[in-house]
């Protein structure tokens, strides 16, 4: 049997610079044997412990092909570093649209759908990705949601769990700080926290991160962990009124700060994501100095705050909607005449 490897030489022209992935840097490249844009990943042999690991990213994204998973398209390496060719999506990462503009309530579960097939079957080939967010989501030609990046994701062992060896610890579940070893319950927090970014953006997410950093003007990391263990962040009563309500139930649960009494498989928070039948089409913009909009096609809702009462006009067809429009309102009250207008026909 011949043990003869051919090496061969690849050329590809690096572009500029379109992410970062947890261990390298991603580039756009044009590949000049396949006369092809890619988007391909560069990591330093100096992150890996030995060469064995160099194409470890590569063969679990091989290993994990499906519709909803982005694919590889080969491996290489030069003296320095190793590189992973994937497709190159114009549309970029759910971040970036997210940072644009905030979903509709209809985009965020068809999105969040079609990720959490994705993961679903990363578990069901007994891997853990440790790495879901937002940033590691990309959106292809064709308007779908890929996970991507499997450079933290780790094989489980006989039973179901796993050692993490590097997350984003802001995006990680309580027990992250308890624990060396991890199962699914994971992936599934992370994946509640990105339906929630989806919901609330991440400028009030952000916000959430650093006011739970700070307790008596002092900032420290116990702070964070004590909140994050008893569930004070994120802030899972926080939603914009046009959130359906089984949306916020379904993030709840993954979210649960007690990983038994998060769902017990992705499947299963896919299933109760399908079920939603109040998503709709309303897009929200806001000043966040207290005068928020939404629009659908030829209604348009108005909320703003004068310091002390909300007050909110509704229309449709330039003619006033009476039954939405109300002044002289508290939080509360200017929150549930919205979810009603959000959830009526008119």
């Amino acid at each position: 049997m011949s043990t003869l490897i051919t090496e061969a030489k690849l050329n590809f022209k690096i572009g500029k610079k379109i992410g970062k992935g947890g261990e390298g840097e991603v580039y756009e490249a044009e590949d000049h044997q396949l006369n092809a844009i890619l988007a391909v990943k560069k990591v330093a042999h100096s992150k890996f412990k030995d060469e064995s690991l160099f194409f470890e990213e590569s063969k679990k994204l091989y290993l994990t092909r499906h519709r909803n998973v982005v694919e590889v398209n080969y491996g290489c390496k030069d003296d320095d570093h190793i590189y992973l060719a994937m497709p190159f999506y114009q549309n970029g990462s759910l971040k970036g649209i997210c940072d644009k503009r905030f979903l509709n309530s209809r985009e965020i579960i068809r999105y969040g759908l079609q990720f959490l097939s994705g993961l679903h079957h990363i578990h069901s080939k007994g891997l853990i990705h440790f790495d879901v967010k937002l940033e590691n989501i990309l959106i292809s030609n064709s308007n779908q949601a890929l996970i991507s990046d499997f450079g933290l994701a780790q094989h489980t062992g006989s039973y179901g769990f796993s050692k993490v060896f590097g997350t984003t610890q802001v995006y990680a579940p309580p027990e992250l700080f308890d624990q060396a070893e991890h199962n699914l319950k994971f992936d599934i927090y992370q994946a509640g926290i990105t339906l929630l970014r989806m919901c609330i953006g991440d400028k009030v997410f952000v916000n959430q991160i650093n006011e739970a950093f700070i307790k008596r003007n002092v900032k420290a990391d116990a702070h964070f962990i004590e909140r994050l263990k008893n569930g004070q962040f994120p802030d899972r009563s926080f939603h914009f009124p046009h959130i359906p309500k089984p949306l916020r139930k379904v993030i709840a649960n993954a979210l649960h700060p007690d990983p038994n009494q998060r769902y017990d498989t992705v499947l299963e928070m896919q299933n109760d994501l399908a079920k939603i039948k109040d998503s709709n089409d309303w897009l929200f913009t806001t000043d966040f100095k207290g005068n928020d909009t939404w629009t659908d096609g030829n209604r348009e809702i108005n909320a703003n705050f004068d310091g002390t009462n909300w007050s909110v006009k509704s229309i449709k067809n330039k003619r006033q909607k009476k039954d939405f429009c109300q002044a002289k309102l508290n939080n509360s009250e200017k929150n549930s005449l919205l979810y009603k207008a959000f959830m009526s026909k008119w």
